[in-house]
């Protein structure tokens, strides 16, 4: 029995089915590691970048989205609980504040304010002063003084002075389009207070998804600009790689971007300046992959 001696022809597209079989191996290898692990290795392995040359971009930006969806969830969190530490401060002295008021209810009806007892009150300290009279229709704005609530009978004035900018408004209880006469107590005051912290942690999840697709929208924007000036830039120094290769290497260096970007935030970055960090990490990368690419050929 004779053995069959295959054909140049049938050898080449057994050749090219290994190479293909290897590169999805790669790729499927690629996409089922770990978050953290490809989190860790875009701050220091140079093989890794030249691994994801061999991938779709499509697995670039998936990565991209996780990263970005784990730092504004990171950040929010932060605030929340910025937010709620100071909640949970303020509630019990405003609630205290609110039961030393010499009154019982304000009431508003057709555009005049009444107090009950109707007694002046005035509270200040170095900077802040509440001064409230509903015998009179217009209080006298007190000087320096930072910020200042007043009370009179016809409406409420707020002022404010941040550092000589000056924010000065008043509002009308004639504007309030009343039906039936509104009645404040000191319980509806602990309510509202109530309301709105309730509120806050309501409108947290709202917060993140304004935050995620705000970052989206910013970091896809960064990325095209340097993606542009670093296609350029691998012409230049003749490294071989398309323009979705550039985009799917800044999608993962934006791994340590963002970790060097929260140190330098302190002292503050216009986008111009996070370009040219984008750019020059793009920059290093794109040095070593032309290295390497003297001893084998990165594919686009």
């Amino acid at each position: 029995m004779y053995k069959k001696v295959p054909t140049h022809k049938e050898e080449k597209k057994h050749s090219v089915k290994l190479i293909d079989k290897e590169k999805t191996i790669k790729q499927v290898a690629l996409v089922k590691t770990p978050f953290l692990k490809v989190f860790r290795r875009c701050f220091y392995d140079i093989s890794f970048y030249q691994s994801v040359l061999k991938n779709t971009l499509g697995q670039a930006l998936k990565y991209c989205f996780l990263l970005i969806l784990f730092f504004t969830f990171l950040e929010v969190l932060a605030f929340s609980a910025v937010i709620r530490i100071a909640l949970s401060q303020f509630i019990p002295i405003a609630n205290e504040n609110i039961e030393k008021l010499p009154y019982e209810n304000l009431t508003i009806t057709e555009g005049k304010a009444q107090l009950e007892p109707n007694n002046p009150y005035l509270y200040q300290n170095e900077n802040f002063i509440l001064s409230i009279d509903t015998t009179k229709d217009n209080l006298d704005l007190p000087e320096k003084k930072d910020i200042a609530l007043l009370l009179s009978s016809t409406g409420f004035r707020v002022y404010q002075n941040r550092d000589g900018i000056i924010e000065d408004r008043q509002f009308s209880f004639s504007e309030f389009k009343l039906k039936a006469p509104l009645i404040i107590t000191k319980e509806t005051l602990k309510n509202w207070i109530e309301l709105a912290r309730k509120w806050f942690f309501s409108a947290s999840l709202l917060f993140f998804l304004l935050m995620l697709i705000f970052e989206i929208i910013k970091k896809a924007v960064l990325i095209f600009l340097v993606a542009l000036l670093g296609y350029f830039f691998s012409k230049i120094i003749q490294l071989k790689i398309s323009f979705q290769g550039v985009l799917s290497i800044l999608c993962y260096l934006l791994t340590p971007y963002i970790v060097i970007q929260y140190f330098l935030s302190y002292i503050g970055m216009g986008i111009w300046l996070n370009v040219l960090l984008l750019f020059l990490m793009y920059g290093l990368v794109a040095f070593n992959l032309e290295k390497r690419s003297r001893v084998e050929i990165i594919e686009p």
